[in-house]
């Protein structure tokens, strides 16, 4: 493993910690053999990279979900002060929402990369605030998911039983006059509305794969292998 104890420490925990997409990659493995041959020289900027990778790009990812559910301010001045306070008073309150236990993990992480500041113990728990952050994006997402088509899924319900009874009239004129073919062709064409609002709404109940797109595009944009990179290139 790298000289470097800070990279050694990073590349440790992450090796654990990290989704297969990443940590099963060409790019991955070639930073990993890389970072075996790396001093200790520049370990303390390597802790200030790390503290800021944490800080500025990890966890400010969940703001908008804080902002939408009510701990906005606390999870903000956890990251303006960088304290194990302000990150244990973030916890606290993000405990308090609903589908909060990961973010509330991520603070929990947070506050003890605080706590530890310049210790070396204190690496693992950037990781480890990236795994809570990324689980708590898919949480987040899910929920938001849920209400935002909340009101699309009533929406296609009622235009779906409104086309539904305007069919079931027009059938029945057509029915007391069968001459009438103008009358049939409308209560089908209404009734394949209704078709077509039933499938919207059906479409929009339940996505499996909101939660696990989430957590990926987290990962993608916080880039734990652009970190390695530049930990490397640290001299």
């Amino acid at each position: 493993m790298a000289s470097s104890l800070v990279l050694a420490e990073w590349v440790t925990t992450s090796l654990e910690w990290l989704p297969p997409f990443i940590s099963d990659t060409v790019e991955w493995g070639v930073l990993i053999q890389a970072s075996e041959h790396v001093g200790q020289s520049g370990d303390v900027r390597r802790q200030e990279l790390i503290s800021d990778w944490m800080w500025c790009t990890v966890l400010p990812v969940l703001q908008p979900y804080a902002d939408r559910y009510g701990f906005g301010l606390e999870w903000q001045r956890m990251l303006d002060e960088r304290t194990s306070e302000a990150a244990s008073l973030a916890k606290a309150k993000v405990k308090e929402i609903k589908g909060g236990y990961y973010a509330s993990e991520a603070a929990a992480m947070a506050s003890s990369f605080a706590y530890f500041d310049v210790d070396d113990d204190f690496i693992p728990y950037a990781v480890y605030a990236a795994e809570y952050t990324a689980e708590a994006a898919g949480v987040f997402a899910v929920l938001s998911h849920d209400e935002d088509t909340s009101a699309q899924r009533e929406s296609s319900s009622d235009e779906a039983r409104d086309a539904l009874e305007q069919a079931f009239a027009a059938g029945f004129s057509a029915d007391a006059d069968p001459e009438s073919k103008e009358k049939s062709d409308y209560a089908d064409e209404l009734a394949d509305i209704s078709r077509k609002e039933v499938d919207k709404f059906e479409a929009t109940a339940y996505d499996p794969t909101v939660r696990e797109r989430a957590t990926k595009d987290v990962w993608q944009k916080i880039n734990p292998c652009g970190l390695l990179e530049q930990l490397i290139a640290v001299g």
